[in-house]
């Protein structure tokens, strides 16, 4: 899916700091020498924005196979959904958010919302 996005979706380049190969300095996809977004943050910030955006949309459409884990829990370094040990003692603070977000959340109520949009 990722690599669907950036085929599809050219100008998120505009969020990549590049190296200038002349001059060795950084410029932002659109050459212009300043690595911000118009609203202050950091290109990087509206690039994970961004994606984050498109994999959310992604992990609801498909709440029904592996969507509601990914979106819980994200993707591990294969594209799989991340999972917790099962074990309390191992598991960190943030994965036990993230387990309770998981069984705790209305995911009938995101369906619809999805589905209404």
């Amino acid at each position: 899916f990722f690599q669907d996005c950036v085929a599809a979706f050219p100008e998120l380049s505009l969020y990549m700091v590049h190296v200038d190969p002349l001059s060795g300095g950084p410029f932002c996809g659109t050459n212009l020498g300043v690595p911000m977004s118009g609203v202050g943050h950091g290109l990087d910030d509206e690039y994970q924005r961004t994606m984050g955006a498109l994999f959310s949309f992604f992990w609801l459409m498909r709440l029904d196979l592996e969507g509601a884990d990914a979106f819980s829990y994200g993707l591990d370094s294969k594209w799989q959904p991340r999972y917790p040990r099962g074990n309390p003692a191992e598991d960190s603070d943030e994965v036990q958010r993230r387990a309770a977000f998981r069984h705790m959340a209305d995911w009938d109520t995101m369906r619809k919302m999805l589905e209404d949009a």
